[in-house]
């Protein structure tokens, strides 16, 4: 799977694996589909870092609501980008 990255990353792409194909299909826009299931299940499976982090994060916008100028994610506040660190996904296999 090649993974973009960035503010302005285009879309995806799904690779067959190593000596592996994809089935055949019919010719057409939208002839497959893949089903990509993410979370952590139930909010009682969620890291209470993660927990934490969007609770600081929240806090942020409410305290500073009035700002007009857009937000990246590199503007989170630094305690919760630590808190979420562990969690990122780096690499793609």
């Amino acid at each position: 799977m090649d993974a973009p990255r960035g503010d302005h990353a285009a879309t995806g792409v799904i690779h067959p694996a190593d000596g592996r194909a994809f089935p055949s299909t019919h010719p057409g826009f939208s002839a497959v589909s893949v089903q990509f299931v993410a979370g952590y299940g139930d909010a009682t499976d969620v890291p209470a870092g993660i927990k934490h982090a969007v609770l600081l994060i929240v806090g942020d916008l409410y305290e500073n609501r009035e700002n007009a100028a857009p937000r990246g994610a590199s503007s989170l506040p630094l305690t919760a980008e630590r808190l979420l660190w562990p969690y990122r996904a780096l690499e793609f296999a």
